[in-house]
């Protein structure tokens, strides 16, 4: 019990004493008293008047401080200590109009909670309503469902749509505070869309499946992570709307934070990390271009390599397995000049040089020094590389190579 139930409560039980108090002095009090007409008419008058201005002033401090009891063992009828805090520490002004389905069970409960909320503090203002015997009073707020909030304050206005107190006090934190955080979700290139069912159930027959069915023990979660996630957002008081970076120039101002939920090829990757970079390496005399992609469309880029050269560029032919575990083959190599394009005669490797694996495997059973690409200052070289990238591309700054 907090210390406005307190003070409440003791103002019940002084309601409760002048109650008494009145009952005591009825039961004692004569009520002809051997006195003249005119000084019986004037205690019979004083005895009415005090009864009833003491009966007055109880009942005004019972309704301007009320007290709300509720016997039941889960607190059913009790609003959450989060909205009552909400509501207590509000310093303006706020309308609360709800439009409540009175057949609905758990609307004619959110209609008890936002009563009992609006009793706890002067500022905020409550109207209940009942579309179905009010109509008229809906249209106006042009509201169309049952069991929604409209919160007013300061010429602002928003609704929500809960029959649950703790969302309606989120809603009030958002409609008063001063700073407004927005959350902007990206779609357009094969993101889940923030709108989607949090869940569906999901039931398999002989002939079909279906959704929706209330007998269903199964729930699927999956592909509906972004719903989830956005009303976990708005349930903490930010503001989120979606964004299509292909139809803007720059990511919005406003937005706080930029929410990317990936729905993967087809919907079939979940959790699917999007890693796109390029890399410029700037040598005395040459440049190379490093390029990774996670994202692209339609498998693995043609080339392998491709080595430009001052008369001429090589490029790798490497064939592709087309499932997990196949050998992608031998590649051919083109080499392309001036004078036209042809493809070379690849120098013959060893057998212990046929890949990475096979010659680090060689030199470690023969007790040979590890060499060529699979040396480990070469292995260091590509780490230092990658790691002046990354540098590079969070300071927006040229890296020079070797790292200090």
């Amino acid at each position: 019990m907090d210390r406005l139930d307190v003070v409440n409560t003791i103002w019940f039980a002084g309601w409760l004493i002048a109650v008494v108090v009145l009952f005591a002095l009825g039961a004692r009090l004569p009520l002809m008293p051997r006195l003249r007409r005119f000084p019986r008419l004037l205690y019979t008058g004083a005895i009415v008047v005090a009864t009833f201005g003491l009966a007055v002033l109880a009942n005004v401090a019972l309704v301007l401080h009320d007290v709300h009891f509720d016997l039941t063992r889960e607190a059913v009828f009790t609003p959450s200590k989060q909205a009552e805090t909400v509501v207590d520490r509000l310093h303006q002004d706020v309308k609360l109009t709800y439009f409540y389905q009175g057949q609905d069970q758990a609307g004619r409960r959110a209609r008890d909670m936002v009563e009992v909320l609006g009793r706890r503090n002067p500022r905020l203002r409550v109207r209940t309503i009942d579309p179905d015997k009010q109509p008229t009073v809906a249209n106006t707020y042009g509201v169309r469902i049952y069991n929604a909030a409209v919160l007013e304050a300061d010429g602002r206005r928003i609704q929500v749509m809960s029959t649950d107190e703790n969302q309606i006090a989120l809603g009030i934190l958002r409609l008063v505070r001063e700073r407004v955080t927005t959350v902007c979700f990206m779609e357009g290139h094969d993101e889940y869309p923030m709108e989607n069912f949090e869940f569906h159930t999901h039931f398999e027959g002989v002939a079909s499946h279906n959704h929706g069915d209330s007998s269903s023990a199964l729930v699927q979660m999956r592909s509906h992570g972004a719903g989830r996630l956005r009303r976990a957002l708005e349930s903490l008081g930010y503001d989120v709307r979606k964004i299509i970076p292909a139809t803007l120039t720059a990511i919005p101002a406003d937005c706080a934070v930029v929410v990317d939920v990936d729905g993967g090829w087809g919907g079939d990757t979940v959790g699917r990390l999007k890693d796109n970079a390029i890399a410029v390496l700037s040598y005395p005399s040459a440049l190379g271009l490093l390029e990774a992609s996670w994202t692209q469309i339609g498998g693995e880029p043609s080339f392998a390599m491709i080595v430009y050269g001052e008369r001429g560029t090589l490029i790798v032919h490497q064939p592709r397995p087309t499932r997990e575990g196949e050998r992608a083959g031998v590649g051919r190599v083109e080499l392309i000049t001036a004078a036209g394009s042809r493809f070379v005669e690849r120098p013959a490797l060893a057998a212990d040089e046929r890949d990475g694996p096979t010659h680090f495997l060689s030199c470690v059973s023969a007790g040979r020094d590890v060499t060529e690409f699979c040396a480990a200052d070469v292995g260091c070289d590509v780490q230092e590389t990658l790691a002046a990238a990354l540098r590079s591309a969070e300071t927006g700054q040229r890296v020079a190579l070797p790292i200090d």
